[in-house]
């Protein structure tokens, strides 16, 4: 269920990137069968697979890293939950100051030396994808690959980890569109050449046909799509065309999911803060029951505006693969920061409504 900082690509990105899965993965998860009790009252073992080399030397990476990362994160770990939110800024710091670059390029020499055959090349080229440096290299490993399933996988990885790259608040528009162009890039080629590989319950060219479509509309600078959802206040349908003229925070989510129930406390102070301003918070809930999601708000006192996605729209719409995916629109509508959280998302809210003034006066 859980992919809090999981997955080392994930880590790479920091604080900004802890989130859990969506609620179809939490629900495949929960369904999973108890394991059966041995008369000894102990649980049964499943067999263990023994692993190749490459899954060996690619486990002493991973751990070598990990010692870093926990000590990074000692403080927010150790912290009461509804303290967590004001450590990210401190946290993300320590986590960006990771020597990420190392371990990814220590990543790349690996798969040099190992048979793509191996299973670990997949994951391991995952994880050495997150360095930007090591891109040109992992290119040319993946066209000397044989296996369809290792070199569509590995152009899909590519594809998500420049269109991740994109997305972080602070880069130029010429590098974007050039980020963009190389995803863009990437994911024609697993479209065209590997559509048919399997992927999780689907295909590759079905993930890669959906990624496409938040690349070319859900980028920064892009206006973002019309959005219907059920406004719980009234149980009525609302459109994010009717917030047209404020900075929107879309703040996606689930009661269930431990980092976005740790930006609340921070979100309650800047919707206080913001009060009178052209500023709206929208959460849009991936729960599976609105019950669940208006118990949840009622107990916690989360005065903004709530949607229930009822695990479709804007849910399937735009690609949503993790909770809280968080998307911030100027006052036209238009996406201008993905992705950002606590203080930073603050900053750049009132940046937006700062510029919006400016605009006006002007």
């Amino acid at each position: 269920m859980r992919k809090w900082l999981s997955g080392l690509a994930i880590l790479a990105l920091g604080i900004p990137a802890m989130a859990q899965d969506t609620a179809e993965t939490k629900k495949k998860a929960d369904s999973t069968p108890a394991k059966k009790i041995t008369p000894s009252g102990e649980a049964k073992k499943a067999p263990t697979r023994e692993q190749s080399e490459g899954q060996k030397k690619f486990a002493e990476i991973q751990k070598e890293l990990g010692k870093l990362r926990q000590e990074a994160m000692k403080e927010y770990v150790a912290a009461k939950p509804e303290d967590r939110a004001k450590l990210i800024p401190a946290t993300q710091a320590k986590l960006d100051k990771l020597p990420i670059g190392e371990f990814a390029k220590k990543t790349v020499a690996l798969l040099q030396s190992t048979d793509e055959k191996d299973p670990v090349v997949v994951q391991a080229i995952q994880f050495a994808a997150v360095d930007p440096g090591c891109v040109p290299e992992i290119e040319k490993l993946i066209k000397g690959y044989k296996s369809p399933s290792v070199k569509g996988n590995g152009y899909s990885i590519l594809a998500q980890s420049q269109m991740q790259a994109a997305g972080k608040d602070g880069l130029s528009k010429e590098k974007i569109e050039e980020l963009e162009k190389k995803a863009e890039g990437y994911f024609e080629i697993v479209a065209k050449e590997y559509a048919d590989v399997p992927s999780g319950r689907g295909t590759l060219g079905e993930a890669a046909k959906k990624s496409l479509f938040e690349l070319k509309n859900l980028s920064v600078g892009k206006v973002a799509p019309e959005v219907t959802c059920l406004n719980i206040d009234g149980d009525k349908e609302d459109k994010l065309s009717n917030y047209k003229g404020k900075v929107v925070v879309l703040d996606i989510w689930a009661t269930w999911c431990g980092p976005c129930v740790a930006m609340i406390p921070h979100e309650k102070e800047m919707v206080e803060k913001l009060k009178g301003k052209k500023f709206a918070l929208i959460s849009v809930s991936g729960d599976d029951k609105k019950e669940t999601l208006v118990n949840f708000v009622e107990k916690t006192k989360m005065p903004w505006t709530h949607w229930f996605a009822e695990r479709k729209g804007i849910l399937q719409d735009w690609n949503i693969r993790f909770y809280p995916t968080v998307y911030i629109l100027d006052h036209k509508g238009v996406i201008r920061a993905k992705g950002l959280r606590g203080a930073e998302m603050e900053k750049k809210v009132e940046e937006l409504l700062e510029e919006m003034d400016n605009k006006k006066v002007g």
